[in-house]
């Protein structure tokens, strides 16, 4: 009768533990990790790193075509960068970001004047918004995101200085920014150009569902906006914000 009791008591303790360890691993499962390349520094000669960078700008350049409001190249045309191979649950997308005029309206048109009065022929304030593309391992397009950027003025996005990623467990990115008012005096000298650039660092979610890219974007702890010129101080914020929130 004994041995039949601590025979019980043994297979309840087992499948416990197994239940415990099943659990931890579907939770692990459940939580996809992202990641980003750290190899898109080609050397001398053609690589596949630049064969891969040449197929997402063409690619890169049918999406924006159909989002860019501006019609008169050389002004207007998008600015790509940066470009990174991006791994999701170990599958391959590539992300890029992109800066061009974002259409209003399906049917907006903006001819730009160029110079520095940022305007249109059509009359209105010729912009520059930052987005990111998303592209599976056949370089098909699979998403795009346009960033939010609460400033009380109209902007004109010159770059995308770098992204990183923040948890690679909840699949975050943070994303720097550079940009200025569109109304903002010309530098007239050398000594004056940058005068009156902003740059913000933004938090990022993205998860892939059936194939295509989703993307969250969180300003609950770095604000909107904001003044983080880099990633490793956007870091520091968020984990001091984590700090405050937990101690509530």
């Amino acid at each position: 009768m004994n041995n039949t009791a601590n025979l019980k008591r043994k297979l309840k303790s087992s499948f416990a533990a197994t239940l415990v360890v099943m659990i931890c691993l579907w939770q692990m499962a459940a939580h996809a990790t992202v990641r980003l390349s750290n190899d898109w520094h080609p050397q001398t000669g053609v690589t596949d790193i630049e064969l891969e960078l040449e197929l997402l700008e063409t690619e890169g350049m049918i999406v924006t075509n159909k989002l860019n409001a501006v019609v008169s190249p050389p002004f207007g045309e998008p600015i790509f960068e940066p470009a990174f191979r991006l791994y999701i649950d170990e599958v391959t997308y590539y992300i890029e970001g992109a800066m061009f005029m974002s259409k209003s309206r399906p049917d907006e048109v903006c001819t730009a004047l160029g110079g520095h009065d940022y305007k249109c022929k059509e009359g209105q304030n010729y912009t520059h918004k930052s987005h990111l593309l998303f592209f599976n391992g056949s370089f098909n397009p699979v998403g795009t995101y346009q960033f939010k950027i609460n400033e009380p003025y109209e902007y004109f996005v010159n770059a995308m200085p770098a992204m990183g990623v923040y948890n690679k467990v909840r699949n975050e990115l943070l994303v720097t920014v550079r940009y200025f008012p569109i109304n903002q005096k010309a530098a007239s000298k050398v000594s004056e150009i940058g005068s009156g650039w902003r740059r913000m660092t933004i938090l990022f979610r993205v998860k892939a569902v059936d194939g295509k890219i989703e993307v969250e974007q969180d300003d609950t702890c770095l604000r909107n906006p904001n003044r983080i010129e880099t990633i490793p101080d956007a870091k520091k914020a968020l984990k001091a914000c984590a700090v405050v929130r937990r101690g509530k």
